[in-house]
């Protein structure tokens, strides 16, 4: 019984917003790619979507600016992203070398961005264009929603050994 009344406490999340743990979580977004990656983006956008959600993309420094405009534009021109205004087209685009500190570096300004803007979310996702969903946003929501906010995922693994297998 007690577990169930721990269940819909309120709790402080780890982005300092508050949330009751019987709500669906909130999820953010960063999607990546380089030079002629702007239509995987797009098609990668679309199977995560959700209205609830957070989302920026980031076309690096090797992508034309003709490329990253064409992708603002196909936002722009999409009613429900129109409408709900949650994606977002990093303006500034950096060099980025995905072996490298700069991959870092560009997911950590993308956090700033997202925390600046929106405290209205929960848990960060990190895609690239080549990446597709194996599980629909309403099944993923679903898991996320039956998890503590203050999981970390790192620690997680460490605890129940899947990084020493």
């Amino acid at each position: 019984m007690l577990k169930e009344k721990e269940k819909f406490e309120e709790t402080l999340n780890s982005n300092g917003s508050s949330s009751n743990s019987s709500e669906v979580p909130r999820l953010a977004y960063l999607i990546s790619g380089t030079k002629g990656d702007s239509h995987r983006m797009m098609r990668t956008l679309q199977a995560v979507y959700h209205p609830r959600n957070q989302y920026v993309l980031h076309l690096d420094l090797e992508a034309p600016p003709k490329e990253r405009l064409e992708l603002a534009m196909s936002l722009k021109s999409d009613p429900t992203f129109r409408e709900v205004a949650n994606v977002r087209v990093m303006s500034q685009s950096n060099l980025v070398t995905y072996k490298g500190p700069t991959m870092i570096a560009c997911t950590l300004q993308v956090v700033a961005v997202l925390l600046k803007e929106s405290l209205d979310w929960d848990w960060f996702i990190n895609l690239s264009a080549s990446d597709y969903p194996l599980v629909t946003q309403d099944d993923l929501l679903y898991v996320f929603s039956n998890l503590s906010p203050n999981v970390n995922f790192i620690e997680h693994m460490k605890l129940t050994g899947m990084l020493n297998s």
